[in-house]
């Protein structure tokens, strides 16, 4: 199976060039050699106009989108630009600057400018040093030559087949969506001497069904995505997600009450993902998480084990380094239910005097890559067996508020489970309580589970949750 169109799943291609939508054409692989020389530029420009530090990424990207709406294509849209970005910092002061020209004597004058800006802005005393040096071999598996050479026609011609693919479940269903692929090429360079050069490709499909049946409304979402061509099915998901959508018809009111609360695995991706997204040392140190002041302590239950590992082959936000030019490796979050990190750029490592864990991004920002769950010793359909009183989410996005930890969260594609069995769909749920309970109550993670490219993605049990019904 594959997964759902959230956006935490998005292709996060490091290195990557954006600039002005210009004509279709594939990428030149030797492209690096000439982006890398223009990144170098920029930041000695930067250096010798004052800049202490500067760091510079050139690179262009291709791509092509195609929409459906209402079970027609919307809009078939391709091209490709290329750009230079650029941040350089005078006794702590920074500035940043993007430019679409990519002549060398353009980049050189960019990143002169962006030192000036740098000198008239004010200084940061928590800003120390970029990355340095730390070579080794790039990831397999992230560039695929077949996905390089795919075209407009290619991808009308996927998502007119998953359409009527799920015209033939129902020909009364409504089907939206769309398909997608990415080609980056890219460098980084910055003036500690990193130099780095990156090739990422991408291809993703993703559709929503809605099938009706008088006053009734079933529906249901699902995505498709990969590096490379023979990691995604072109067929298929249209009709997935149209068979899901006639089986969410005949929803059900049920009463307010706590309940167990079980997490198929697209559900739980999204709830783990957003554990993930409040270790953020940024949002931490800012005090915009509910994570602050919870590092080295337990806050989930034992049988919660989450690894963030960039290094795996084909993996979907896999790469040997991130987007600073800092070497990525496999990190263990949470061990048993205890925070033993939070994820660190170069500028909140060197703020809370610690190593950092590999997760910049180009621009300062801090971003998960591809997550791991430890695995339980028990199937899912297990889990759903030893429930009497529960319900069911698969997918769904139950959510911490990132700031308090409290949860509110609707429940748009829930099954009650009575007495170990799926009954019926429910309608007008909602999830309430904290971050804390939630993580607290799970007592079981799946041994089984639903891969996509480099995450792992189980079923998980939470006991004892409240559900608010209308019923």
């Amino acid at each position: 199976m594959r997964g759902c169109p959230t956006p935490t799943l998005t292709p996060a291609l490091s290195l990557e060039g954006r600039g002005r939508r210009r004509q279709e054409r594939t990428l030149v692989p030797n492209d690096t050699d000439r982006y890398l020389t223009l990144a170098e530029a920029a930041v000695k420009g930067a250096v010798d106009a004052g800049a202490s530090h500067a760091e510079a990424a050139a690179g262009r990207s291709r791509d092509i989108a195609v929409e459906v709406e209402r079970s027609s294509i919307r809009s078939a849209e391709s091209g490709h630009g290329e750009s230079l970005s650029i941040r350089a910092f005078v006794d702590g002061a920074a500035a940043s600057l993007s430019i679409e020209g990519l002549q060398q004597t353009d980049a050189r004058a960019a990143g002169a400018e962006c030192a000036r800006m740098a000198a008239a802005a004010t200084p940061d005393p928590d800003f120390h040093d970029l990355a340095h040096p730390d070579p080794c071999d790039e990831i397999e598996g992230l560039y695929d030559e077949a996905v390089a050479a795919f075209g407009v026609a290619e991808a009308v011609r996927a998502a007119v087949a998953n359409v009527d693919e799920a015209k033939k479940v129902a020909d009364v269903v409504v089907v939206q969506g769309d398909v997608g692929v990415e080609e980056s090429v890219g460098a980084l360079a910055n003036s500690n001497g990193v130099s780095l050069v990156s090739r990422a490709t991408s291809l993703h499909l993703a559709f929503f069904a809605i099938l009706r049946d008088g006053d009734d409304v079933g529906s249901y979402h699902d995505f498709d995505l990969g590096r490379r061509l023979d990691d995604v099915s072109l067929t298929g998901l249209g009709r997935r997600v149209a068979e899901q959508a006639r089986r969410f018809l005949g929803g059900r009111q049920i009463d307010t009450a706590r309940r167990d609360l079980i997490l198929g695995p697209l559900a739980a991706y999204g709830f783990l993902q957003s554990i993930l997204a409040a270790a953020n040392a940024e949002s931490v140190q800012r005090g915009r998480s509910f994570m602050a002041g919870r590092e080295g302590t337990r806050i989930a239950a034992e049988a919660l084990t989450l690894i963030d590992d960039p290094l795996i082959p084909r993996g979907i936000r896999s790469g040997a380094h991130d987007g600073e030019g800092v070497r990525r490796r496999r990190t263990t979050v949470i061990d048993c239910g205890v925070l033993t990190t939070y994820l660190h750029n170069t500028y909140t490592a060197n703020k809370a005097g610690c190593r950092p864990t590999g997760h910049g991004t180009q621009g300062g920002g801090i971003a998960a890559t591809n997550l791991q769950v430890a695995l339980g010793d028990r199937p899912a359909d297990d889990l759903i067996a030893e429930t009497k009183d529960g319900i069911y989410v698969n997918p769904g996005a139950i959510t911490p508020n990132m700031t308090s930890g409290d949860v509110s969260s609707s429940i748009d594609f829930g099954y009650r489970i009575d007495d170990g069995r799926l009954v019926h769909p429910v309608v007008t749920c909602l999830v309430g309580g904290t971050v804390w309970e939630l993580l607290d109550h799970i007592d079981a993670v799946s041994s089984d589970c639903r891969e996509e490219p480099g995450n792992v993605l189980p079923t998980i049990r939470i006991r004892d949750i409240l559900v608010a019904g209308g019923g």
